[in-house]
């Protein structure tokens, strides 16, 4: 599936990285770099570099970092071949197929097909006398026929093999009904539809395609709501339902809710800027798509313990996306659909303009069962606000807040105050010690929600990280390297022996090397880790700087292979 290097090689040199970088965030040029606000975390002070001479980005605060491919897989939440797609398209290119990437192709095209002639099968139901259970429920839930085709929703009849029989008169195999989801295996190797006795939410995506399908039952049977799983074409985390139809919008401001009725009757009531993540806990990635079109978000959660279990994890991730949060509490209600059919569009109009900002909403979280009561629950409630206010980064608000929470509790703004500052300084004194390792080792390996990890043998990383540098700088500088008989062996960390291999074949190959076509064959993690040995790398005294590191590496190679008694003696 890999696409060749030269095609690479040529889309890079078509694409300006400031250029498109710039469509997403505004740079100002800083030396030989070009800075701004990471549109990949929330930040008041720029950490976000990009650099047109290496072509790459990199933020120094969320450490993540690439080519100008990257980039729009990132901004774009998408998958690197359409990350080239995307481009190919801006520069007029179009990209060579080889047999494993043609296959690939052809099979996404295939099951985007089949989900979307499944849509046309389940819409189809819903409107026929056969199955009118499906239709009559959503009429009973107040649902249009407008608004059952804005969405294009369906039903799968209660059999066993209703829709699968259908799709193969269609042309298809049992296989790929398989691949996509639509039928599942049991025991004995007997297939049948997934979907059976559900009104069906089809889930499209930003292209128009439908990727995949949510199922709801209309009895007690449980699960209450079935999704598809994850397949080729779809991917619950990147995807938002109902995201096709508000990006049209032009909105500044997104609604999220919990699940697709709720979606759905927000919609039909005139607020069509709804979305709904599907059938999994909110995700940095969907956070991430909703900041591209909007700023702000209103988190329209159910009002029950789960609901507001969900917001306040859901807060984090939205804030961290760069997003401001506001939250809307709805009364005597367990969601928006339901209050909205007991008291009208314009009844949730009015708690739409009284929503509470995030920080509100958490400190009101802090309060116990019991209230501010007793002086053990306020001065609980107290020290938890103050850890929760040290983390708001604008001094006005900060303060404005700080007066607040001590007027609340009759409380002193300056004794709340000091617990505050304290707090900041704890969390600065932190970072800075996090800053002064990082400056001091090696670039550590980004890991995902984990903690950094520590290199076996520091010195010999920082000279790994010194040569890969220098070979992306020049890769004339092989030479060196094969002079001095220095291979992938004598590099002690995994991704730099994987990166210098797949340097000297480019060497090899008399071809150029960009970040671009080596992160074909990496992780995000990887290649933002590489990102960040270029960006913090000085290129100066290239010669030098490289026989000192091959010295540094021979001698750790060799200590590294000594036995005990040779180490011994030779310390002697």
């Amino acid at each position: 599936m890999a696409i060749p290097n030269q095609f690479i090689d040529e889309l890079i040199h078509r694409c300006d990285i400031l250029e498109i970088v710039s469509r997403y965030v505004t740079l100002k040029k800083q030396g030989s770099n070009y800075v701004g606000l990471c549109p990949f975390h929330n930040e008041k002070t720029p950490s976000f570099s990009v650099n047109a001479g290496k072509q790459l980005f990199y933020c120094f605060g969320c450490h993540t970092g690439g080519g100008i491919i990257q980039f729009i897989m990132k901004i774009e939440n998408i998958p690197y071949r359409d990350a080239i797609e995307v481009l190919a398209k801006q520069a007029g290119m179009t990209i060579p197929e080889d047999k494993i990437g043609s296959e690939y192709r052809k099979k996404r095209e295939r099951q985007k097909k089949l989900n979307r002639d499944a849509a046309r099968f389940f819409y189809s139901c819903l409107t026929s006398e056969e199955s009118r259970e499906g239709y009559d429920y959503l009429r009973r839930r107040q649902i249009s026929d407008n608004t059952i085709r804005r969405f294009g929703l369906g039903f799968a009849p209660n059999a066993w093999d209703r829709l699968m029989s259908a799709m193969i008169r269609e042309g298809y195999e049992k296989s790929e009904l398989l691949d996509v989801g639509l039928i599942v295996e049991g025991k004995g190797g007997h297939v049948y539809d997934r979907f059976r006795n559900r009104v069906m939410f089809p889930i499209i995506d930003l292209r128009g395609d439908v990727i995949g399908f949510g199922g709801r039952v209309i009895d007690d049977s449980q699960p209450k709501y079935l999704n598809s799983p994850e397949t080729a074409v779809f991917s619950k985390g990147r995807n938002l339902f109902a995201m096709n139809l508000v990006k049209k919008e032009r909105t500044d401001e997104l609604l999220l809710a919990e699940g697709y009725m709720d979606v759905i009757a927000l919609h039909q009531a005139g607020f069509r800027t709804a979305v709904a993540s599907l059938g999994t806990a909110l995700t940095s990635d969907q956070a991430k798509m909703m900041r591209h079109y909007a700023s702000a978000v209103t988190i329209v959660y159910d009002a029950d313990a789960a609901g507001q279990t969900a917001t306040a994890r859901a807060i984090d991730i939205l804030r961290a996306a760069g997003l401001t949060v506001r939250i809307l509490r709805v009364p005597d209600s367990k969601d928006p659909d339901e209050f909205i059919k007991k008291n009208g569009a314009d009844a949730f109009r009015n708690l739409l303009s009284g929503t509470q900002g995030d920080l509100t909403y958490r400190l009101s979280r802090l309060i116990g069962p019991d209230g501010l009561t007793t002086p053990e629950a306020k001065t609980k409630y107290l020290t938890d606000a103050a850890a929760l206010l040290s983390t708001v980064t604008e001094p006005v608000e900060r303060d404005v807040y700080i007066r607040k929470v001590a007027q609340d509790t009759d409380s002193s703004a300056d004794a709340l105050t000091l617990q505050v500052n304290k707090a900041i300084k704890a969390r600065q004194k932190k970072a800075r010690g996090e800053e002064l390792r990082r400056v001091a080792n090696p670039v550590r390996m980004v890991q995902p929600k984990a903690r950094e990890l520590r290199f076996d043998n520091p010195k010999a990383a920082r000279a790994e990280e010194r040569i890969l540098a220098l070979l992306f700088h020049d890769l004339a500088l092989c030479k060196t390297l094969r002079r001095e008989n220095i291979d992938s062996a004598h590099f002690t960390v995994p991704l730099y022996r994987k990166t210098v291999e797949q340097l000297l074949e480019y060497f090899d190959r008399n071809e150029s090397v960009t970040l671009d076509g080596l992160s074909q064959e990496m992780t995000d993690a990887e290649t933002s880790q590489l990102a960040a040995i270029l960006a913090q790398t000085p290129v100066t005294e290239a010669e030098r700087v490289m026989s000192d590191c091959i010295d540094v590496l021979k001698m750790e190679h060799i200590q590294e292979n000594l036995s005990l008694e040779e180490l011994i003696r030779a310390k002697k």
